[in-house]
């Protein structure tokens, strides 16, 4: 259970994220991927010189490399964006690699794409050649079943839904200015904008507003909340205004609040195994400050780390300092 988001700023700037919604934590880390950190693929050649990566990830040992970051979600140092989510019921990854194509296992895919494409349009070019294989990390860690979303800085751009099924790569376009800008997990995204058609409360009933916890009540639940905040962001009585200032809710606001509307609450929803599945960090990422945002469920405290100020051209994955900016409400 996770929900993506990518919402367009009042300034023309994008801003992504995700609420990573698990049972248990990964031993993840807002990690700093540079760019001579040698990216080294199952089935591809290696990326020994890329865009620099920002985001949460776990460090492990693999066999291909020691201490390498296994991204849950991130950006690069251009303001691509990528989030990977749980797609239990229809990921459908290829049984071998294939002659004539970028040959990638999903964990590999983050990576690849944010650390060779700039912008949506790229990422899309890339994905027209990539075989996404059935291989996992190591011995212990298997392959996660995905779909992935992705987004750029400039909102104009749209947005990208990546998935693989038994019926090979789909790409679903989410444009601008009229995307939804959200993604869940099962079913497929098709699906989930049905889903959200076919709910009222797009169209301004907020009675039908579904309030529980499963995909698809996340995804019309996020996806109208998000229309509504950029119907306010252009209303007479905001347009023109310092957000921010006279007691307005900055864009960082209301994309947390946003989310933590999407948040399964600790108890409320519960594995087959009797574990607690809930919301154990949410994240935003701003392409115009090249900064990852985050908070996690045991600290209200919004911490904050960026590209700037930053050794870009180091050859190891590191975790760094962050800086505590205030409570995200």
């Amino acid at each position: 259970m996770c929900t993506s988001l990518a919402l367009p700023t009042p300034d023309g700037t994008t801003l992504f994220g995700r609420t990573l919604d698990l049972d248990t934590h990964f031993n993840e880390a807002p990690t700093l991927t540079s760019r001579r950190y040698p990216f080294r693929f199952a089935d591809c050649y290696p990326l020994t010189h890329h865009y620099a990566l920002l985001g949460m990830a776990t460090l492990m040992d693999g066999p291909t490399a020691s201490g390498y970051p296994l991204y849950a979600e991130a950006m690069n140092e251009k303001g691509l964006c990528m989030a990977g989510l749980r797609f239990q019921d229809n990921a459908v990854y290829a049984p071998r690699p294939q002659v004539g194509h970028v040959n990638l296992a999903p964990w590999e895919l983050i990576p690849y794409l944010l650390g060779t494409c700039a912008t949506v349009a790229e990422a899309r070019a890339a994905l027209a050649d990539i075989w996404v294989v059935d291989k996992p990390f190591s011995e212990t860690v298997g392959t996660a079943p995905l779909h992935w979303h992705v987004a750029d800085a400039d909102p104009s751009h749209g947005g990208l839904i990546v998935e693989v099924t038994a019926e090979g790569m789909k790409l679903y376009e989410d444009g601008y200015p009229d995307g939804v800008g959200v993604l869940t997990n099962d079913p497929p995204y098709p699906d989930q904008l049905s889903a959200l058609r076919a709910c009222k409360a797009c169209r301004g009933d907020t009675s039908d507003l579904p309030g529980d916890d499963s995909s698809l009540a996340r995804f019309t639940r996020a996806a109208c909340l998000r229309k509504w905040v950029i119907e306010d962001s252009l209303s007479p009585q905001t347009v023109g205004e310092d957000i921010g200032e006279a007691g307005e809710a900055s864009p960082q606001t209301q994309f947390f609040r946003i989310l933590a509307a999407v948040s399964p609450m600790a108890g409320a929803v519960m594995t087959p195994e009797g574990r607690c599945h809930r919301t154990i960090y949410t994240c935003c990422m701003d392409t115009a400050a090249g900064a990852y945002l985050y908070h996690t469920e045991a600290d209200p405290t919004l911490r904050r780390i960026s590209f700037s100020a930053r050794d870009l051209n180091g050859e190891v994955p590191f975790i760094p300092n962050t800086d505590r900016i205030s409570h995200p409400y």
